[in-house]
């Protein structure tokens, strides 16, 4: 069954009395249900009926394509033909084309001679023009674009033949036409200026101007269409042929053309315009200050649409859709007044101001211009309408995030300079001071939010609250990330004045203890809440909520991974001292270490939460037996056995006895057992040695190749060419090897210190 049904049904029926009208209950839905069918039945013969008319249309054009080609082949036998019937053709045909070329070579040398006279009558009729004001007629505007016109024409055919001249000669030919661009700048500037103001022309009912600028634009939009088609043909030929003609440079003047592009700047200059306009409303009502004031003074937009439609779309070709241009730029700048409004944090008026001004636009561009909300892009407000929430939700939501910046800043302060130790609760663990006013502001916002007695609002304050909670989770790992980073690269010696705090294990501590107190908050808020609400409603808080307690476990897991590395930083001496000489086999490195763990979990006992000491000890154990795995690869000595393999187990069995103290039986055992394989592979025969390896990786599949690296080249009777022969085995047999899906990951994958 859909998922939607039982949700359909509870709205239907919400009270008791409801179940007395399920007969007519039941007859609304199905006259709702053959209204459904009979759209479907209706919309599924329209598209029969396209499909059918598209075959159609399909089988014509295919037809049509046949009749082209019959007609292209016989006029291909009659040019044959007619070649062939006349004597010396080609010799003809070249010299009408030498003759053509002389007559538009000498038309290109006298339009150079006479450039100067006609700038002169050009830039005498902009004069007579000079710059556009509301009124003025411009006149002379379809004459000065005839004659600019000829004379671009002519600059463009010279720049073509330069680009196969010298330097000296396209600086000349830039000199020569530097007052042609000059007078093509003024041109341009007064058509931009028309277009900017296009609108208000036609208020001033001049619809001649409007109409003179579009047949300039309209010319230049085709021109620039035949030069692209002139040149792609061009183009085509000169790939067939291995030869360019060189008559073909003067043939077609069209393909010399450099695309000038006025369409685009045009509509460019329209949407400027538009956009002006909305700015200067901005300016004169902000959307910071006064938002209501400018969503009741945009009923201009509706004005300016229906000119829109009513005149420009007559002044201009067809072919342009300047309604659907025009309406898409308008649609464009309300999109960004709503969008400024909201990011003001509006209050709870507004926030109904401006949900009544969504509903008013799209019901009068339908009403007025017959564009329905699918039509217009982007939606306001993103099509998110429903998202918005009440009054109530956007009070209580708002208050809530300008407490958390507040509390934001002060909570993490001591965690930071730890100036005092952390306090401890009632059960003797530390803790910090945030948990319990943080939950205590959540508490109350919901409450309010519960008081409206409206199930969404419950469910928005909810939902914000987890968001919330989650930015705090991640505000809180940044600085834990941050503090452990900074005492780990911390190269003050004893001696030294160390720039970072003391007691940072110790707020790790309470950080982590906080996140396993955060989680029980939330899971009893999720209790508390989710039987007051519906199903649906319900359902979506618990999903909420449970992902914050996650969260929350998240954080006091990574605390314990930040903990860990404290420990191992404070043993790095110990682990480099390990495999080196005779200290170690004295057992000095081991002692050190079981000192310093005895102290590190004697704290933690004390102050951690159970379940998070348990985690601690867990982890620790892996960390242990990798750490020493890693540092027979930092030996400065050979391995001597047995002498060295006895020291490892003497090693092994103190920390066993250290560990005992604190951490259970089989913890310490599960992660232990791999050293018993890692020492039998050490006192290995040479020859059998690659089997001891291979039962380690049986054993332990998951184990890295540079383990083994470390296992073989750390003994004494091997040598280098030994040492790389037997690798070179264990390499090929890992490569056959497959994991099995039910085997258990070894210490080295559960290792949480990142090397």
């Amino acid at each position: 069954m859909d998922q939607t049904a039982p949700n359909k049904i509870a709205e239907l029926l919400r009270h008791q009395d409801d179940l007395e009208k399920i007969a007519e209950i039941k007859q609304k839905l199905l006259r709702e249900k053959a209204a459904i069918d009979g759209q479907l039945k209706a919309g599924v013969q329209s598209q029969i009926q396209v499909l059918s008319h598209g075959v159609q249309s399909l089988a014509d054009a295919r037809q049509r394509i046949y009749q082209v080609r019959e007609d292209m082949e016989k006029i291909q036998r009659l040019k044959t033909e007619s070649q062939e019937s006349v004597e010396d053709f080609d010799r003809i045909n070249n010299l009408s084309r030498v003759l053509q070329n002389f007559e538009d070579t000498q038309k290109f040398v006298n339009n150079f001679k006479t450039m100067s006279s006609q700038l002169n009558e050009i830039q005498a009729l902009i004069d007579e023009e000079s710059e556009f004001t509301f009124g003025s007629a411009m006149p002379n505007l379809l004459r000065i674009h005839y004659l600019l016109n000829g004379l671009r024409d002519v600059r463009d055919d010279a720049w073509f033949h330069a680009q196969h001249s010298t330097e000296d000669v396209r600086r000349t030919i830039k000199k020569h036409f530097a007052p042609l661009d000059r007078t093509i700048e003024q041109f341009d500037r007064i058509l931009i200026d028309i277009s900017e103001n296009v609108l208000e022309i036609l208020k001033d009912d001049d619809h001649s101007l409007v109409v003179r600028v579009a047949k300039i634009i309209n010319f230049e939009e085709r021109q620039d269409l035949v030069s692209e088609i002139s040149n792609q043909i061009q183009s085509d030929k000169s790939s067939s042929n291995s030869k360019t003609d060189p008559t073909l440079l003067f043939k077609n003047k069209i393909s010399n053309r450099v695309p000038r592009g006025y369409p685009a700047r045009f509509f460019k200059a329209i949407q400027n315009s538009i956009r002006q306009t909305f700015d200067n409303c901005m300016e004169q009502y902000p959307p910071n200050e006064d938002p209501d004031a400018l969503l009741d003074n945009l009923n201009w937009v509706f004005k300016e649409l229906e000119i829109t439609k009513e005149h420009l779309t007559k002044c201009v070709p067809e072919r342009w859709n300047i309604l659907d241009k025009v309406v898409g730029y308008f649609q464009q700048e309300v999109y960004r007044v709503i969008s400024l409004i909201m990011q003001t944090e509006p209050t709870a008026a507004t926030i109904l101001n401006i949900l009544d001004y969504v509903k008013d636009y799209y019901d009068t561009m339908n009403d007025l211009l017959g564009y329905s909300r699918d039509r217009l892009s982007p939606l306001l407000l993103d099509g998110k309408e429903d998202d918005l929430y009440d009054d109530y939700l956007a009070l209580i939501v708002s208050k809530l995030h300008e407490w958390y910046n507040n509390f934001a800043k002060s909570e993490k302060e001591p965690f930071v300079t730890r100036q005092t130790s952390p306090e401890t609760s009632s059960e003797n663990t530390y803790q910090l001071q945030g948990e319990p006013v943080m939950f205590k502001l959540v508490k109350q916002q919901i409450q309010v939010a519960a008081d409206s007695g409206q199930g969404r609002i419950v469910v928005g304050v909810i939902e914000e609250c987890a968001n919330i909670l989650r930015d705090r989770q991640r505000d809180w790992l940044k600085v834990m990330k941050s503090e452990v980073e900074k005492e780990v690269n911390d190269q003050a010696t004893e001696n030294e004045k160390s720039d970072v705090a003391p007691g940072l294990f110790e707020h790790l501590i309470a950080l982590s203890n906080d996140q396993v107190l955060a989680s029980d908050y939330t899971e009893g808020i999720s209790s508390e809440y989710s039987g007051k609400l519906s199903q649906k409603y319900s359902s979506q808080i618990g999903a909420q909520l449970d992902d914050v307690i996650d969260g929350f476990l998240n954080v006091a897991k990574l605390c314990t991974h930040g903990m860990i590395r404290l420990i191992f930083n404070d043993l790095k001496p110990a682990f480099d001292a390990l495999f080196d000489g005779n200290a170690w086999y004295k057992g000095q490195p081991v002692g050190l270490i079981n000192s310093t763990l005895a102290e590190y979990l004697r704290d933690s006992k004390t102050y951690s939460r159970a379940a998070l000491f348990e985690y601690l000890c867990e982890t620790l154990v892996v960390e242990l037996v990798v750490h020493y795995v890693n540092a027979m690869g930092n030996r400065r000595h050979a391995l001597k056995i047995p002498k060295g393999t006895n020291r490892i187990k003497a090693d092994f069995e103190q920390l066993y006895n250290c560990l005992a103290d604190f951490i259970p039986h089989d913890t310490i055992s599960e992660s232990f057992d791999i050293m018993d394989h890692i020492i039998y592979a050490l006192e290995s025969p040479i020859s059998e040695l690659p089997s001891s390896l291979q039962a380690l990786r049986q054993n332990y599949p998951d184990t890295p190749l540079d383990v083994f690296e470390k296992i073989v080249y750390i003994r004494k009777d091997i040598d280098s060419k030994e040492g790389r022969e037997i690798m070179a085995r264990v390499r090929n047999e890992s490569l056959s090897q497959v994991l099995s899906e039910d085997s258990q990951p070894s210490v080295f994958t559960r290792s949480v210190i990142k090397r």
